[in-house]
């Protein structure tokens, strides 16, 4: 096995794992700053989980537009939006002054972001680089989304009894801003050619006229296999 089908396959599953991490993990921040929140801005609990209920929404509508933007500017590209829309929102929301500004950018931006860099650009990229161990790639991305939540959520609560609530926001935003870099630098061309033999097989498909992959996939017993 060459060092490429070594390298780039971890490099994959490391890029998608961070990226869950963050944007998993940041946003589930929201209920350790529930209490400081309610009291800086003197709100009730009501007034303050607009912010999730409006984050969730934006999230769950976002998702099949970063399919779409996937498919039109690339994967690279999601990913530096949805570091920007993340870091961005955490970094503002340290100077919010009302909680509108908050809808707007732990609700609004951060949904965005957090739909940019979740399970929609990772599994894709998994799927160039894994065959037969491609559940085992997809169990990991998902456990990394829990992971993100035991990382973050402690290190919110001893960020704001440390610096303040403020503070915490814009300390958290650093986060996803200092994984730019990262992205920019990445062989994405060599990412995206994916690996040899699965891209042969998905040539190899489409010349055959293989048509409604997703419903054929849904009528068979098992999924995740690719038809040769």
């Amino acid at each position: 096995m060459s060092r490429q089908h070594i390298v780039l396959p971890a490099v994959v599953l490391t890029v998608g794992v961070l990226m869950n991490m963050l944007s998993r993990g940041l946003i589930e921040t929201f209920a350790v700053f529930l209490l400081p929140l309610g009291e800086a801005f003197k709100a009730d609990r009501a007034a303050i989980t607009v912010i999730y209920s409006t984050y969730m929404l934006v999230y769950g509508l976002s998702a099949p537009l970063m399919g779409y933007l996937i498919d039109r500017i690339g994967v690279r590209v999601c990913y530096l939006l949805g570091l920007l829309l993340l870091g961005g929102g955490f970094w503002f929301a340290g100077s919010a002054t009302e909680l509108w500004h908050l809808y707007l950018l732990l609700g609004v931006a951060c949904g965005a972001g957090a739909a940019a860099l979740g399970m929609v650009p990772a599994s894709m990229l998994a799927s160039y680089w894994f065959d037969r161990r491609l559940p085992s790639a997809m169990s990991l991305l998902y456990a990394s989304l829990g992971m993100g939540v035991l990382v973050f959520s402690p290190l919110s609560q001893w960020l704001i009894d440390t610096r303040g609530l403020h503070a915490a926001y814009r300390s958290l935003a650093l986060a996803p801003l200092l994984l730019l870099p990262l992205i920019l630098l990445l062989p994405w061309k060599t990412i995206l050619s994916g690996e040899s033999a699965l891209r042969a097989r998905r040539e190899s498909a489409v010349r055959k006229g293989v048509k409604s992959a997703l419903l054929r996939a849904l009528r068979e017993a098992s999924f995740g296999s690719w038809p040769a």
